[in-house]
């Protein structure tokens, strides 16, 4: 696959996807209400060129973007939820930075970083404290991609996703097939994209939403300490448990 492929294919399947949405008929089920029908969240590949030279291609799937509390005037209007991350990556192309006090952004960056350096010669221990520097830079390397292409709240409906999930399933599978992941991780979207997961063959790690709060996470309160936020180093000890099933 190359650059163009991949820019010629995700984008003709959103445009579909966009169409599909305005004429969806079951809008008021697999939709937020004061989001607007044809309102449409374009994600897929952070950057290409890292991409298709990553040892490992992940793919993170989320829920929705945010698009009730988002920042956007209009978000009825296409907008691209890599902007967010490219915001972390490369803040001195944005005019402000985006809000993300959960670290949502931090987490998968490190995430990212954990899975691509998996290798004999690579320390464990190293592979879960690396830099801000190497983490943001891995974060160049993945793919992100929600479920809900019209944008949701800072909380999901369970059922209003399901019926997302129930009518827009083959598009769904459609932009897996076109990133060509190796690996997988479901950011509390595994049991939404089960039979989806049942009819390819890829590997997948079901991990927690990023967005859920470390202060919940009583277990960990004696887990090693890899990074000072409390809230981050939960989540973290989380994943590196869920992580030695690859």
């Amino acid at each position: 696959m190359c650059k163009n492929e991949y820019n010629k294919d995700i984008n003709k399947l959103f445009s579909k996807w966009i169409e599909c949405h305005a004429n969806d008929d079951n809008f008021v089920n697999n939709s937020w209400d004061k989001i607007e029908k044809d309102s449409f969240w374009y994600d897929g590949i952070i950057d290409y060129e890292c991409y298709s030279k990553a040892k490992i291609r992940i793919l993170f799937i989320a829920k929705e973007a945010d698009a009730k509390h988002s920042n956007h005037e209009e978000a009825s209007k296409p907008h691209s939820c890599l902007d967010w991350y490219n915001n972390l990556i490369y803040p001195q192309n944005y005019s402000r930075k985006y809000e993300d006090k959960v670290k949502m952004r931090e987490k998968i960056a490190r995430m990212a970083y954990y899975i691509l350096n998996m290798s004999p010669e690579i320390d464990e221990e190293k592979r879960r404290i690396p830099t801000q520097e190497e983490y943001l830079d891995a974060l160049k390397y993945v793919a992100i991609m929600n479920i809900n292409k019209r944008g949701g709240s800072s909380s999901s409906k369970w059922k209003m996703l399901k019926s997302y999930v129930e009518d827009y399933g083959e598009k769904i599978k459609a932009e897996i097939e076109i990133i060509k992941p190796d690996i997988i991780i479901c950011l509390g979207t595994r049991k939404l994209l089960q039979d989806i997961l049942n009819t390819i063959n890829i590997q997948y790690i079901d991990m927690w939403h990023p967005g859920i709060w470390g202060r919940s996470l009583k277990k960990y309160d004696n887990a090693p300490k890899y990074v000072s936020d409390f809230n981050v180093n939960r989540y973290m000890n989380e994943f590196f448990e869920r992580a030695k099933t690859i």
